[in-house]
């Protein structure tokens, strides 16, 4: 599934407060999913790329790409989050940016 990384309502980047990041970061996918029969949700869930794997609470969004999976950036990887270690390094064909939505990943149990 593609990865998508998208900003917080509520804050940018990696602005969140400490006190703000409590449990796991949330991640969401539709629920036409091919792969959430799959999935396990009274277990741990985990999203994995090449790069590793990052414990999240898995959530429904109505009117989400199937194909997809949704994480909001920001959160801190001394609190469990920081979805950029999944993210391989890359640039883009034009005006030398971040990939940040070439990611492919799936999602897991333990």
């Amino acid at each position: 599934m593609r990865l998508l990384t998208l900003v917080r309502r509520n804050a940018i980047h990696s602005q969140i407060l400490a006190e703000d990041q409590n449990g796991l970061p949330r991640a969401w996918v539709a629920a036409d999913n091919p792969l959430l029969p799959t999935i396990d949700t009274d277990r741990e869930v985990w999203i994995v790329s090449s790069l590793g794997r990052l414990k999240v609470a898995l959530d429904i969004m109505p009117g989400l790409h199937p194909g997809v999976v949704l994480y909001r950036r920001g959160d801190w990887m001394n609190r469990g989050g920081g979805v950029n270690q999944l993210i391989a390094a890359g640039l883009t064909d034009m005006g030398s940016g971040a990939p940040f939505y070439d990611q492919y990943v799936r999602l897991e149990n333990d």
